[in-house]
C-alpha cells in the first residue's frame, strides 16, 4: 500500500512539473518570431517589358515627380488610374486610421488625379507614364490586376509582398505584415 501511494506521488509531481518544465525551456530557448520573405530585394535587376529596371525604384523613370523616399519607413504603395482615385484614396485612409499606432508608415500613390489627404505622398506623372513604371518596377508579377494593387515596401527597400485593395482578406493580411515588419525595424 505504502509503496502504490509513493508512486502515485511521483506520478503527479511528474504531471505537475512536466508542464512548467516545457514551458521554462521554451522560454529559455524558444524564438517566437515572425518573418515576411522578401519577393524582391532592393534595387535588383529585372528583365520586363520596360527592359532591364530595377525593383521598387523610380530612379529609371523619366518625367515621374515624387515628394520624399522609400528610405527608412515601410511603405504601401498604390497606382490609381483616375477613375479609381477616389476609391484607392479611401482605401488608404482606412489603412491610415487602423495602422496609425505605427508612425513610421508612409502612404504613396501614384496617380495624375489630385489626393485631398495630406497624409499620402504622391507620385504623380501621366498615367500612361505611371502605369507602366507601376507594372514594370513594382507590380512585377502582378500585371493584370496593377489597377487594384498595393504593394509593401519595407524601411530598406526591399518589396515584400502584393495585396489586392478590393479584398477585405488581403487588406487584413497587409495591416498584420506592416505590424510584423514594424517591429522587426524596433
Amino acid at each position: 500500500m505504502n509503496r502504490k501511494k509513493l508512486f502515485q506521488s511521483l506520478l503527479l509531481v511528474a504531471i505537475l512539473i512536466f508542464p512548467v518544465a516545457v514551458y521554462l525551456f521554451l522560454q529559455a530557448f524558444g524564438d517566437n518570431q515572425y518573418d515576411i520573405p522578401v519577393r524582391y530585394a532592393k534595387d535588383s535587376l529585372m528583365v520586363s517589358e520596360c527592359g532591364e529596371v530595377k525593383v521598387a525604384s523610380l530612379s529609371w523613370a523619366d518625367d515621374i515627380l515624387m515628394q520624399g523616399s522609400f528610405e527608412g519607413q515601410v511603405n504601401i504603395l498604390t497606382y490609381a488610374p483616375a477613375h479609381s482615385a477616389e476609391a484607392a484614396e479611401s482605401k488608404i485612409t482606412y489603412l491610415q486610421k487602423s495602422l496609425k499606432k505605427y508612425p513610421k508608415v508612409a502612404y504613396w500613390m501614384m496617380t495624375e488625379a489630385s489626393v485631398s489627404n495630406k497624409g499620402i505622398g504622391l507620385i504623380a506623372g501621366s498615367e500612361e507614364q505611371l502605369r507602366r513604371v507601376f507594372k514594370c518596377s513594382f507590380a512585377l508579377e502582378q500585371k493584370e490586376q496593377a489597377d487594384h494593387l498595393m504593394v509593401l515596401i519595407d524601411a530598406s527597400g526591399d518589396l515584400r509582398g502584393f495585396f489586392n485593395y478590393e479584398d477585405p482578406v488581403e487588406i487584413d493580411r497587409l495591416k498584420q505584415e506592416v505590424s510584423i515588419l514594424y517591429t522587426q525595424q524596433d
